[in-house]
Order: structure tokens, then sequence, then C-alpha cells
């Protein structure tokens, strides 16, 4: 590309403006496998079980964290995603928040080449407390995830309260909207957050 190229190049603009949204990274290869679907509100969440915490390698299982009453935060992302990395001190904000009232706040990081080796460096770097779990392939399609993060909020009665996509960079809306969804849950069946 010669000097012309580049400054050609350079006057561009991008209308609308490009967002940390816009680099989400669908990790599935062509074609989309179709899947049942797609863990929205009202829905029940698929059950995965035996996904090991990335620092302590300690199973965790949904059905498990559910039983014991508890609301369960995902934060389904990967460890290559920007956006994904940019809402993980919020997610681990919610989680100091909550840890103590009843909600488990659980982040599932997508295994795509992620070794365990890989995300400890990677909870090491941000400092956060969260369970970051390892998880296969299979899970994730049982979910119907194409793009990430996805957030997830499930009660404890199994049922999705609250999904949303993606992550723009406003912390406070993300902190704000999921903590709503979790004190919803908490409030429909009777748990206290305060």
């Amino acid at each position: 590309m010669d000097q012309s190229s580049f400054e050609e190049l350079a006057g561009l603009r991008i209308d609308p403006p490009v967002t940390p949204e816009t680099f989400i990274v669908p990790t599935y290869r062509n074609p989309r496998p179709t899947v049942p679907g797609s863990c929205n509100p009202g829905e029940t969440a698929p059950l995965w079980k035996d996904l090991p915490d990335a620092a302590t390698g300690r199973l965790y299982s949904l059905d498990s964290l559910l039983k014991a009453g508890n609301t369960v935060v995902m934060d389904w992302s990967t460890s290559t995603c920007g956006a994904c990395l940019m809402a993980m001190p919020t997610v681990d904000s919610l989680y100091r928040h909550y840890r103590n009232r009843g909600a488990a706040v659980v982040f599932v990081m997508m295994d795509h080449g992620d070794s365990r080796k890989q995300a400890r460096s990677l909870i090491e770097r941000k400092g956060i407390e969260y369970p970051v779990l390892l998880c296969p392939t299979p899970v994730a399609d049982a979910y119907g995830l194409y793009a990430y993060p996805v957030f997830l909020v499930v009660g404890s009665d199994g049922r999705v309260a609250f999904r949303y996509n993606g992550f723009g960079g406003d912390s406070e809306s993300l902190w704000n909207r999921l903590a709503e969804a979790i004190d919803a849950t908490f409030a429909t069946l009777g748990n206290q957050s305060n």
C-alpha cells in the first residue's frame, strides 16, 4: 500500500462511530448450529455440571448452585473479547456486593483455547475474586450463544430472569441492570438482598 492510500484511509469517517460492542468475537464456524431457545427471560436455563474454577480447580454445577437457593449471574465471555475484559471489573464489583447476600455470581469463560494457566493469568492481572469457570463449547451450544459477552441472571427456580447482550463500556448501566434483575429475583422468591 502506498502513502496516498494510507492518507485516504486516514481521512475516512465511520458512521456510526465504532464502539467496543463492534468487536464482539463470534466463536462458531459457519454454518451456525441451530439451537432451540436462546435462554430468554422466562425460559429454563440449561443445566451444566462439573465446570472447573480456573483458580482453585473446584467443580461447579448449576443444579447445585440453584438447589442451594442461589440466584446465579453468569457472564459468558472469552479471554480474547475486548468488551468482555472491559466488563470484568463491573462483574467483580457485583460479586463483592452480593456474595454474602444469597447470589452466586459466576463468570463463565468459554474454553476456546483458553487453558487454565491463561485463565489464572487473566484473573491475577484483573485482580478479580469471582469464580472463573472453564467451559467447553457444548455448554455454550446449549445456551445458544454466538457472540460475547452475554449476561444472564438465573433465579433459584432455574428460570432466566434477565439477559443482556454485549457491553458498550457503560459500567454503571450494566451494574444497575444486573443489580435490578438480581434484586427482582430475590423479591420474587422471597429472598433478601439487603
